[in-house]
């Protein structure tokens, strides 16, 4: 179970000048959660860890910003919820080489029966990271997938996002025991 209270940007922001409408005032409560996850690992002789995870969970009024009309902080009346299933490895092929990765698939539902907002149903990341000998230098290249999300725009109402893949490349080098580029 969780609990999170309305932080006080969000107090602040509904009982400033700028909420307006039912936001205007509004007495936010706390959110509360309730879920599970049930995980499975296995560790190989070789380094390589593979994993699957089952996630389950339940918001019950949960605080939002509303994007459409932009009145400020709202509550959703009801519970929103989100299961799904996470999928990793984690492969150390040689001293220097690794590989590895994640897959997740997340159904989310809002108490509109609506895909919860910029909660992408599909990700999926691939990494692959190479380290020299003497440990000073390590680049890593991740490649980002993200398919399947929503959002809510002023004006425009609930549209579907595009799809999208992200490459980031990145380098390290420790050019001494406390200084690194």
């Amino acid at each position: 179970t969780g609990f999170r209270a309305p932080s006080l940007s969000e107090l602040a922001y509904n009982n400033g000048p700028f909420a307006f409408g039912p936001a205007a005032s509004l007495a936010l409560d706390e959110e509360t959660s309730k879920g599970f996850d049930l995980g499975l690992n296995y560790y190989g002789a070789s380094g390589l860890e593979l994993g699957a995870v089952y996630f389950n969970q339940l918001i019950e009024d949960e605080i939002f910003f509303d994007l459409i009309n932009f009145f400020g902080y709202l509550q959703a009346t009801g519970d929103s919820k989100s299961t799904g299933v996470e999928l990793f490895f984690d492969f150390p092929f040689s001293e220097q080489w690794r590989v590895f990765g994640n897959a997740t698939y997340n159904d989310t539902e809002t108490p509109d029966d609506l895909q919860r907002v910029r909660r992408p149903e599909k990700i999926a990341n691939l990494s692959a990271e190479f380290r020299t000998l003497d440990q000073r230098l390590t680049v890593l290249a991740n490649l980002r997938y993200s398919a399947a999300s929503e959002d809510e725009l002023f004006g425009v109402g609930r549209l579907d996002l595009d799809d999208y893949v992200v490459l980031d490349i990145s380098a390290n080098y420790q050019l001494t025991e406390r200084t690194e580029i």
